[in-house]
This record gives structure tokens, sequence and C-alpha cells, in this order.
């Protein structure tokens, strides 16, 4: 929860949200009114949270994203 604080956003990438755990952070990152966005192939437990979502194979976008933000 330290690192949510101190976050500016959240990037959730290639998992439904089933488990509490990672739902809790999306959560919390919402109610500091902070951006939540996922990469995911269907529906997440928190897509009512997401400000942004790609529904896309993270094994194909993510490489294609490190090579548009470069190093």
């Amino acid at each position: 929860m330290a690192a949510v604080e101190g976050a500016q956003g959240l990037l959730v990438v290639g998992s439904s949200l089933m488990a509490y755990s990672a739902f809790r952070l999306c959560k919390a990152m919402v109610e500091q009114g902070k951006p939540v966005m996922a990469i995911n192939l269907g529906k997440t437990r928190g897509d009512e949270l997401l400000q942004v979502k790609i529904e896309a194979s993270c094994e194909q976008l993510l490489p294609l994203l490190v090579e548009r933000l470069g190093p």
C-alpha cells in the first residue's frame, strides 16, 4: 500500500483481478483519484474502476510499448 501512496497511476497487465490483493490496489488508487489502466484480454473484476482498458495480448502489446517508450 505504500507503493500506492507514492504512485501516480497503476497499470494492470494480464490480470483478471480476481485475487483481492490485486483488486484492492486498484480500489485504493481510485479512492485517491489516481488513474488505473489495464491491458488484458477479457473481463476483469475491476472493469468499472478502469479509466482505460486495452483488450489486447500482453505478449504482443508490451514489446510495442517498450519500443515506443524507449530507454
